[in-house]
């Protein structure tokens, strides 16, 4: 053995470093959908509130008599086309990996969906306030989006 190696052979991990390189590395069930599965889920559930809420925006304005009306207008309807490009993918994506996601039961708190994932099924819950949170971040960052290709 050389030295180089010799000095591995004496090394010690702590409890604690071994335990969050097991956390970090270490894969879901194979039955339980990834982290990156989960963010999927969670995004086809709010895109198509998102959409709902854009065209309600969009048919208010049509018959309201604001000074930039065409120009919000316009504006919504790129953010709509921008989140139904998303979730088509999205639904490709989820149909590529076998992940089938059904409405379940809802209430004034919480929106309850069952997902069906390599034979395992499951309920994903989420908030009316987080999903409210959710889509206020994500429309900011389409008008965003949307701002820097005028500018450009």
């Amino acid at each position: 053995m050389s030295s180089g190696e010799d000095r591995w052979t004496t090394k010690f991990l702590l409890k604690e470093h071994t335990e969050a390189y097991e956390v970090r590395y270490d894969k879901p069930k194979s039955d339980q959908p990834s982290v990156e599965e989960w963010v999927m889920i969670r995004d086809y559930i709010l895109l198509p509130y998102m959409l709902t809420v854009i065209q309600r925006n969009i048919d208010r304005l049509q018959t309201g008599k604001e000074l930039f009306k065409t120009l919000y207008i316009a504006l919504a309807e790129e953010i709509a086309g921008t989140v139904e490009r998303e979730l088509f993918g999205l639904r490709r994506e989820l149909t590529r990996r076998n992940i089938h996601i059904s409405p379940g039961e809802q209430d004034d708190i919480v929106l309850q969906y069952t997902y069906r994932y390599k034979g395992y099924s499951g309920t994903f819950g989420i908030t009316r306030e987080e999903t409210r949170a959710q889509m206020e971040i994500r429309l900011a960052r389409y008008m965003k989006e949307v701002w820097a290709k005028l500018n450009t």
